[in-house]
């Protein structure tokens, strides 16, 4: 069960391809923060397209973002049309999974984009959420990357995680950290958590959560997935036997490639009804954290995709997650 720490919102999922005011067939992980006075999300968007195959997983897909503001965290107004496609021949059609992060007072959007040669991690930025700037995209395979909301050591600094597709196809997943003087050049690579030493996942992990700066370290959530064989299958393509969960970590605030502890166990879990197999979802037992704001009464928001059709949102006490963090690294 998740932690009595968070507290899922009762009105969830917030978010759901019924209000969108363009086509789209789902609409789920998604990046938060504040910009501007308001909330601001970005969104990844899933539209199908039925070719006449039986099969709803061959069906012709479009991934793009969207874009919504609150005043208050909860009620988003989505915005007319979709806030960022694949627009160069690199992009090859699909943007998803984006995250984003304000340093030194400019947006910055973390995405994922598909292209021949295998996932490749993208960052742009922009001063008024609307016109952006592409900076970068990774070598492959590459995605989950978030950015710290503050240079250290006069550097961007980004958690990432290869994406074992091609090039490392036997190696687990691992989050690894790097820092960029400009936000186009990436080098210091360290491992921070190796998918292999993660204490309650058995499959892949990544990072889900950019991270916020409190007292104790920089504070951050990240997914694990634990693959049952036994589960029972499910989801749209009938075979899906993964369970996606959130655990919490706190990293040295100097050298944050350095872990000082994390959970022993995961913080968020898919119990809710639009979260497990009664959500009729695309991937049920899916939680994917994208967003983690922190209000001024010591509380965060956090905001995760749901089943891989739908935004959710929770609170919990910044202290909570810090001292959920009981785990010395390495584990084991």
């Amino acid at each position: 069960m998740t932690a009595p720490i968070i507290h899922k919102h009762d009105g969830n999922p917030i978010l759901k391809a019924a209000d969108l005011p363009f086509p789209g067939t789902l609409a789920y992980n998604c990046g938060v923060c504040r910009f501007t006075g308001r909330y601001l999300m970005f969104f990844r968007v899933d539209h199908y397209i039925d070719n006449g195959l039986p099969d709803r997983m061959k069906w012709d897909r479009k991934l793009l973002i969207g874009r919504a503001w609150s005043d208050d965290g909860i009620r988003f107004q989505v915005d007319p049309q979709p806030a960022f496609v694949a627009e160069s021949p690199e992009e090859e059609g699909n943007v998803y999974d984006p995250r984003v992060q304000v340093v030194d007072g400019r947006l910055y959007l973390c995405y994922a984009t598909d292209t021949s040669v295998g996932i490749r991690s993208g960052l742009a930025v922009s001063d008024d959420g609307y016109q952006f700037e592409r900076l970068y995209l990774s070598a492959p395979d590459n995605r989950n990357a978030v950015l710290f909301p503050e240079r250290i050591n006069g550097l961007l600094t980004r958690l990432d995680r290869p994406f074992a597709r091609i090039y490392r196809s036997t190696r687990p997943y691992d989050i690894w950290l790097s820092q960029s003087p400009d936000g186009r050049f990436w080098g210091g690579h360290k491992v921070v958590l190796a998918a292999s030493k993660n204490p309650w996942s058995n499959d892949k992990i990544g990072p889900a959560t950019p991270p916020i700066r409190t007292k104790y370290g920089w504070l951050a959530l990240y997914h694990g997935v634990y693959l049952d064989p036994n589960r029972p299958p499910c989801g749209w393509e009938g075979t899906w036997r993964k369970v996606y969960m959130a655990g919490a970590m706190l990293l040295d605030l100097d050298q944050p490639h350095r872990i000082l502890r994390l959970s022993p166990a995961p913080v968020l879990l898919p119990d809710a009804p639009y979260e497990d197999e009664r959500s009729g979802g695309l991937r049920p037992n899916v939680v994917f954290p994208g967003g983690l704001v922190e209000e001024p009464d010591g509380q965060c928001r956090i905001y995760w995709g749901a089943a891989d059709t739908t935004v959710a949102v929770g609170t919990a006490r910044i202290d909570d997650l810090v001292a959920a963090c009981t785990q010395e690294y390495p584990c084991g």
